[in-house]
């Protein structure tokens, strides 16, 4: 069965970097650009994994946690990938309480980033 991946950037360039790099692994991939946006998509159907900026634009300044914690309240199973430029320890523990399951700073680590997509079901081995 193919996963469902929600893309949550205000940053065109990682949308299309992750909706490229995960549409050739063959999974469903859908992006939003707010945390509006993306919460609409959320009330319409669940996600087997969210991938979210921590600040969306000009958004509330922790919008992507407002992301990962309505994904986790329409489904409990849907996994977490935060991205940040930075957070400090209040954030942090904040991640742990949502039960994010990775975190990343930007610029993003490409090992740890397939090793983490991989472990969420991802297949690459189609890649070359």
């Amino acid at each position: 069965m193919t996963k469902r991946f929600l893309i949550v950037d205000s940053d065109d360039a990682t949308a299309e970097t992750f909706q490229r790099l995960l549409g050739a692994a063959d999974v469903s991939v859908a992006t939003a650009r707010t945390q509006a946006e993306a919460e609409s998509k959320l009330w319409k159907g669940a996600y087997d994994v969210v991938v979210t900026d921590l600040h969306l634009g000009n958004q509330a300044t922790f919008a992507g946690l407002n992301v990962a914690l309505l994904a986790k309240q329409m489904a409990a199973a849907t996994e977490v990938i935060l991205l940040a430029g930075q957070a400090g320890p209040e954030v942090l523990q904040k991640v742990q309480q949502l039960g994010v399951a990775y975190y990343f700073e930007k610029p993003l680590p490409d090992a740890a980033l397939w090793a983490a997509l991989a472990s969420l079901g991802v297949d690459f081995s189609d890649i070359a």
